[in-house]
């Protein structure tokens, strides 16, 4: 459990988490919870004690950095001078696994930006590098994913032709980086559902709180499951607290629950704030959850890596990634 407050209030240099993940009373866990967290936990320790030299956005840039080009013909087949542009649909977005036509526009696109890579309508290895790298030449977030900064990019870039759709704009226009910009949380809705019972009904405050603030939505909901022990907590029932935000008196009252889950997100992702430069669920482990806080007795807090990172990867999430873009 994180506080949301301008100073830590408790002894140790992060904010405390109070013991409200098991529900109204205060119990040590089951062997069968913490067994089936086990893996992940000894996973994500290990992760979390490098945090702060290979967290995802370190992995990215380092990916960057090591791509080399490409060997081969000076022509990759199927290239075009000038590549018809790349129309999606509201909302849609290209990445890993694709395929079809309009990832063949899409290596075309690359292609005629200087990529020299095989039209085969296959979003694969070589699609997936060649994309990073014209995302990191023109300022975008290297991802790996088509979405709406990408797409504005690729159509509106020199020599590419505009989609006759365009009435006239310069390019289609950017979604804003602070909205979760780049189609980057499209596809992680549907994962929601699978939230339990009493926080069903949130699926799409979740969704909407990770994309306005940049924070993976299904990295919310698991921390919401592990907060209220899926909905039945005390904080959660009477205190409106999705999130297991506390402070000295220990969980806060909050004015509604769509609320905790956005004043969560917004903490998350505050580049100054309390997780400054942590974006994996080991490293933010450490300031949401600290072992031997004051207001976590029973030592619960060092489960708390391990439990929202099976809830995560529940939601198909990895474990070891990223889950907040500043």
């Amino acid at each position: 459990m994180t506080k949301i407050a301008s100073k830590p209030t408790t002894q140790t240099s992060a904010p405390a988490k109070s013991n409200t993940g098991t529900g109204t009373t205060k119990t040590t866990p089951k062997s069968d919870p913490i067994k089936s967290g086990a893996a992940d936990t000894a996973k994500i320790s290990k992760e979390a004690s490098g945090a702060g030299a290979s967290s995802g956005v370190g992995g990215l840039i380092s990916g960057l950095m090591n791509w080399g080009g490409y060997e081969g013909e000076d022509t990759a087949k199927g290239a075009k001078e000038v590549a018809k542009p790349l129309e999606l649909d509201k909302g849609q977005t290209l990445r890993s696994g694709a395929s079809g036509d309009k990832v063949t526009q899409l290596q075309e696109m690359l292609n005629s930006k200087g990529a020299k890579i095989d039209v085969d309508g296959k979003f694969g290895p070589k699609t997936m590098e060649a994309l990073k790298k014209f995302q990191g030449d023109n300022e975008l977030k290297a991802d790996g994913v088509v979405g709406s900064n990408t797409l504005g990019k690729l159509n509106g870039a020199e020599g590419a032709q505009k989609p006759a759709d365009a009435q006239g704009a310069d390019q289609p226009k950017p979604v804003d980086q602070a909205q979760g910009g780049d189609g980057r949380f499209g596809n992680t809705r549907e994962a929601l559902d699978k939230l339990p019972g009493p926080l069903q009904k949130y699926a799409d405050v979740f969704q909407a709180a990770g994309e306005k603030y940049g924070v993976d939505p299904r990295f919310l909901a698991a921390i919401s499951m592990h907060e209220t022990g899926n909905g039945t907590s005390s904080a959660f029932r009477n205190k409106n607290n999705a999130m297991g935000i506390s402070g000295k008196g220990g969980p806060k009252h909050i004015s509604s629950v769509e609320r905790s889950i956005e004043l969560m997100a917004q903490t998350l992702a505050k580049k100054d704030g309390y997780y400054k430069g942590k974006n994996t669920i080991g490293a933010i482990g450490k300031t949401y959850a600290p072992s031997g806080a004051a207001n976590d007795p029973t030592g619960l807090n060092a489960y708390w890596a391990g439990g929202v990172a099976k809830n995560y990867k529940m939601f198909g999430g990895d474990p070891l990634g990223q889950v907040v873009f500043r």
